[in-house]
């Protein structure tokens, strides 16, 4: 598997930060007193190049993955929390994060994909509000079904079917260890009828009636997260769309059909 890090950009931030080795060197040499910055400076810029790959070695079998919309500094202090002190602390940590701000700022900008609507952002606020009072049992499959909405007038594919073309090339979200695990995940099938509080949210299990503890404050923060996570991936396939029907590039997503939505918004803005 490709690393998020081989992406171009990522490449050339850590081809630049190895470069500063050598001016580290130098100034050692000369003992300007300066090395020291400098390899402060080489170490943080291949630290951001990196942190997905670190984020998600940890935490994409759990229920999280590193997006283009994901705080360096959450993930940084989510990875120390973890090795210091567990999983559950980091888990913790980043569910303390979705805040009312938090999801204030992504649920906006979900407003830059075509088939987003304004129905859907009324119903997911009215999952936020069940969220935040606690009625967790409310809000997890109310966001369950939004994935798969979104994920369908996308791509006319569910978002936990494995037809669905997940990964991009130099994507972060899309990326093999991003939205393609989480759904991998997620869509395992759930046999029997279990009673014990459940950490991830296993659609089948939940929606079918398998999974009778779902309702609780990680699983429904992990749904939100997964929902958000989709926007690069969305945006995405809807440039890829516009384009081929402009004639604009000749990039392809293996295995994208666009949704009817994504093909009535995107005929509406080429003929309007």
């Amino acid at each position: 598997m490709t690393k998020i890090s081989d992406n171009p950009d990522f490449q050339s931030l850590i081809t630049n930060a190895n470069s500063l080795e050598q001016i580290e060197s130098i100034l050692r040499v000369f003992n300007f007193g300066l090395d020291s910055n400098i390899k402060e400076l080489r170490e943080k810029a291949i630290g951001v190049a990196t942190i997905a790959d670190r984020f998600n070695d940890i935490f994409s079998e759990y229920g999280w993955i590193a997006t283009e919309d994901m705080s360096v500094p959450l993930m940084e202090h989510a990875i120390k929390l973890f090795k210091e002190n567990g999983l559950e602390r980091a888990e913790k940590f980043i569910c303390a994060c979705f805040d009312e701000a938090y999801f204030s700022l992504h649920s906006r900008r979900m407003h830059a994909i075509w088939v987003w609507s304004e129905d859907r952002s009324r119903l997911l606020e009215l999952a936020f509000i069940d969220h935040n009072q606690g009625r967790y049992h409310a809000s997890v499959p109310v966001v369950l079904a939004q994935i798969d909405g979104l994920s369908f007038d996308t791509s006319k594919e569910s978002f936990f079917d494995k037809k669905i073309p997940l990964i991009i090339k130099d994507s972060i979200a899309a990326h093999e260890s991003g939205l393609r695990s989480l759904s991998k995940t997620a869509s395992k099938p759930r046999a029997k009828t279990h009673s014990i509080m459940l950490s991830f949210p296993y659609r089948h299990g939940i929606l079918h009636g398998r999974e009778l503890a779902y309702d609780n404050k990680l699983v429904s923060t992990k749904c939100f997260f997964i929902l958000f996570a989709m926007r690069p991936w969305a945006l995405k396939c809807q440039q890829v769309e516009f384009n081929r029907q402009t004639g604009k590039e000749n990039e392809q997503i293996v295995g994208f059909k666009a949704g009817d939505l994504l093909a009535e918004k995107i005929k509406e803005i080429l003929e309007g």
